[in-house]
């Protein structure tokens, strides 16, 4: 009996640690849309920073080595919003689209990159809907 008394809280302390695992709750994961502003941060942080960190990296690692949240969110950061479209970010010109191997990361890498961990489908300009360059740039 003794032992069973002892094995009872650990087996209970380690069956609760496995309920950190949101697949052994078997609860859906919330989506960009559904998340509030501070699961929102905590989302962008652990998840959607580090992977664009990554992929800024691999694209230029001398130029874009130090991502951060103002990188993208300009003074959003500093006044609390983290609003977005960021005025800090290159306004976009749709009359003249830049191009190029920038232009072409960002519509290769980014943005469907950005769309999934956003739970979006990417820009489609036949129906204008989607997650496109005017999610991150102003437009001009």
């Amino acid at each position: 009996m003794k032992n069973l008394l002892f094995i009872l809280p650990l087996f209970t302390a380690l069956y609760g640690c496995a309920g950190d695992d949101p697949d052994d709750m078997n609860e859906p994961e919330l989506s960009w849309q559904e998340m509030d502003f501070d699961q929102r941060q905590a989302y962008m942080a652990s998840d959607v920073l580090p992977a664009m960190q990554a992929a800024f990296a691999d694209y230029d690692g001398e130029r874009f080595g130090a991502i951060t949240c103002a990188t993208c969110h300009g003074a959003g950061v500093e006044d609390g919003t983290f609003s977005m479209p960021s005025q800090g970010l290159f306004p976009i010109d749709f009359a003249n689209f830049p191009t190029g191997p920038g232009a072409d990361f960002m519509s290769t890498v980014v943005v469907p990159e950005m769309a999934e961990l956003l739970d979006m489908e990417p820009f489609d300009p036949d129906t204008n809907e989607g997650f496109g360059c005017l999610g991150c740039h102003p437009s001009s």
